[in-house]
């Protein structure tokens, strides 16, 4: 705190008492030019010759000062963002797993949720990455420990098709739906899985909070079990309205992100 009460006059008083040192050394110099010569007037200013030193060594001063402060708050503003950040992950979390037990109760089945982060790789084609951290795991399914990425446009996967129709879906899996798959993709996900609600957290302009339908969404959130929902087919649209509020408030909190000053970095 101190540092920075005496930034700035430093930063004032030491551009100003080098000019004052360079001006009276050449005031000192040339008052005796005329008459002994350069060689003459710098021997007779004696030890004021150290004052352009003196001036060149405040100016660099002053310029190391500017960088530190400016390295300072830098720091300072990182700091606050992955303050910012774990705080913010941690209300998602929190909140997922209370959207997801609205669900379970709802449907009233168990049910997992895992947020996909959508990252759009070399090959032009668009991935979706598990978010290993925002996920709620009330059933086991052993299979998902070794997902990797799936492309959005993989035929049968629901998250995919939510991404690519910005709208969620719910949608019951056949017995046999592991079948459709490639072996690879097979190989992460659960055979026992039986359903799927999926929807997309679209992008928010953060001055509007309007969504912006040029741009992809941030990712796909995703809820499912496996058993079938027992609540009825009235039940089903109160569980899509929870899952959209809560794509909302993550679109929210994105975009919030997205206004601090290393908000780029959030993703």
């Amino acid at each position: 705190m101190r540092f920075h009460r005496l930034l700035l006059p430093t930063r004032i008083l030491t551009p100003l008492l080098a000019a004052a040192g360079i001006g009276i050394w050449v005031n000192l110099v040339t008052d005796n030019l005329n008459k002994h010569g350069f060689a003459s007037s710098l021997r007779a200013a004696g030890v004021a010759n150290l004052l352009p030193l003196v001036a060149a060594g405040a100016i660099i001063f002053n310029e190391l000062l500017v960088r530190s402060s400016a390295r300072a708050q830098s720091n300072s503003a990182v700091a606050q963002y992955r303050i910012f950040h774990q705080r913010e992950r941690r209300l998602l979390e929190g909140m997922l797993a209370l959207v997801t037990d609205l669900i379970c109760r709802t449907l009233h089945v168990a049910c997992n949720a895992r947020y996909f982060i959508a990252i759009t790789a070399d090959d032009s084609r668009t991935y979706l990455y598990q978010d290993r951290d925002l996920a709620v795991e009330n059933v086991i399914m052993p299979k998902e420990y070794g997902f990797t990425s799936i492309a959005v446009d993989t035929p049968g996967i629901i998250s995919g098709k939510a991404y690519l129709t910005r709208a969620p879906i719910f949608e019951e899996l056949p017995a046999n739906h592991e079948s459709q798959y490639s072996a690879t993709v097979a190989n992460m996900i659960q055979p026992e899985q039986r359903w799927v609600l999926a929807c997309p957290v679209l992008t928010i302009d953060p001055l509007t909070s309007r969504h912006e339908p040029q741009t992809p969404p941030h990712g796909v959130l995703v809820f499912y079990g496996t058993e079938l929902p027992r609540g009825g087919s009235r039940t089903i649209p109160v569980a899509v309205k929870y899952a959209e509020r809560f794509a909302d408030q993550i679109s929210h909190v994105l975009s919030l992100s997205d206004l601090t000053p290393t908000g780029t970095a959030q993703e």
